[in-house]
């Protein structure tokens, strides 16, 4: 991870402080799905989610240990990345939808309330507020689930508008689980039931059509096994997962005849089939009718292929300070789409010097000591584990005005290499060393 000056002392959580942090963080994390449930809940609008995103942050921010603060080298690639975002808006101007610069400064300034909030983050108030927060978004999923089980559109409307909603629980489904997983103190005993509580919303996400969030959890939670020591707890965690994975993947087996339009989605996606005759199509504007094919909108592989497509041939054009922010969007075969890739967008963008920047900060924020800290820590491991688990996000779902959790966890991992109670020494990496 990025490396920096080590504090001494001990910055382990007691007090109400250290707990509301804790909660403050889950909450963060939980953002996006609270939001969904208010809206469809209780009727509230940008005003409420703009709170949810604001005031946990200001909190974390005024709470944080700004004494022990010490900026490295994460906080400068970080840093850079936000002035060359800034320099870009001021010269390609303010996108049509202001709020999404909002909506970026508030995911921006996530890395430096994570940044100085402490190592503690990863504890009880953050597993039970992405826990609640998961539940109830799957009680709401199943809920439109069993009412539109054999609609065409496949994923549920969640509350009859969010066909997102359901992908956004299961990916805050994954927090819990992954702390659960990277946890050095759960017993075979308790990781089995955190697998069994999470069965139940995960088969209702499998049979909801979500699938790139399994994939990256599968992977995220092979690297919790991987960063645990040889014998301590790695086949509780294997079965934690194991059972996880299948029950999404039961869910989805539920829905057989939308698992078979999804994989002649595939076949299409990759030119092994024909469109199917009856698909919704996407026409081109007559001005990209030369370059853009027509798309199945019904096809989200289709749709990301081009999405892909375009941004890559876009990538040559952005310059120092790209296109600006969302002009992605405007230029794109299909109007209206952001890249769904966080670097790629971040490149376009913001210009290439600031994709960079991010590209490096995400490889930084691991470092060459990376496995040795996190076989030691179940906070390492945690911030590890969690970077690739929303990075794989990022890379499908991104979108850089609302990649809060991304941010947040780089700023937690930065905050773990001079977190003044972290004190990784020579004796604490080594394979005999204790799991905290």
């Amino acid at each position: 991870m990025c490396y920096g000056p080590i504090q001494p002392g001990n910055s382990r959580g007691i007090g109400p402080i250290f707990q509301l942090r804790s909660v403050l963080f889950g909450v963060l994390l939980s953002a996006g799905p609270i939001a969904v449930l208010g809206h469809g809940l209780a009727g509230t609008g940008p005003v409420f989610t703009g709170a949810i995103l604001a005031i946990p942050t200001a909190l974390l921010l005024l709470l944080g240990d700004w004494r022990a603060f010490r900026p490295h080298i994460c906080d400068l690639l970080f840093a850079g990345f936000v002035l060359l975002a800034a320099a870009s808006i001021a010269v390609n101007g303010v996108p049509d939808d202001s709020k999404d610069v909002f909506l970026l400064a508030l995911s921006l300034a996530a890395y430096p309330a994570a940044r100085v909030s402490g190592r503690d983050l990863f504890a009880g108030g953050t597993f039970a507020a992405t826990a609640l927060i998961a539940l109830v978004g799957a009680g709401a999923t199943a809920i439109a689930l069993a009412e539109q089980w054999t609609w065409n559109h496949g994923k549920p409307l969640v509350f009859g508008v969010f066909d997102a909603a359901p992908t956004q629980f299961a990916m805050l489904l994954g927090v819990p689980v992954l702390m659960a997983a990277c946890s050095g103190k759960l017993t075979t005993r308790q990781h089995l039931i955190v697998a069994l509580v999470a069965a139940a919303p995960a088969v209702v996400f499998g049979a909801s059509l979500v699938r790139f969030t399994f994939a990256a959890l599968a992977v995220a939670l092979a690297a919790a096994v991987f960063f645990r020591p040889a014998g301590a707890g790695r086949r509780s965690v294997m079965l934690l997962a194991s059972i996880v994975i299948a029950a999404g993947v039961l869910g989805f087996a539920a829905r057989s005849h939308h698992a078979g339009i999804l994989l002649h989605h595939l076949a299409t996606a990759t030119d092994l089939a024909p469109i199917a005759p009856d698909a919704r199509l996407h026409l081109p504007d007559p001005a990209d009718a030369g370059r853009c094919p027509p798309i199945d909108i019904d096809n989200s592989i289709a749709i990301r292929k081009q999405l892909y497509i375009d941004a890559i041939a876009a990538i040559p054009g952005a310059g120092l300070l790209g296109i600006g922010l969302d002009r992605f969007a405007a230029q794109s075969c299909i109007k209206g789409f952001t890249p769904h890739n966080s670097f790629l967008q971040a490149t376009i963008e913001f210009g290439w010097p600031a994709g960079l920047l991010l590209i490096l900060l995400l490889a930084m924020s691991f470092g060459r000591h990376a496995i040795a800290r996190a076989r030691v820590s179940a906070a390492f491991r945690f911030a590890s584990c969690g970077l690739v688990y929303f990075s794989l996000l990022a890379l499908a779902h991104g979108q850089i005005s609302s990649d809060l959790a991304l941010f947040l966890l780089f700023g937690y991992a930065a905050e773990l290499e001079a977190a003044r109670g972290e004190i990784v020494s020579a004796r604490m990496l080594r394979p005999s060393a204790a799991i905290v």
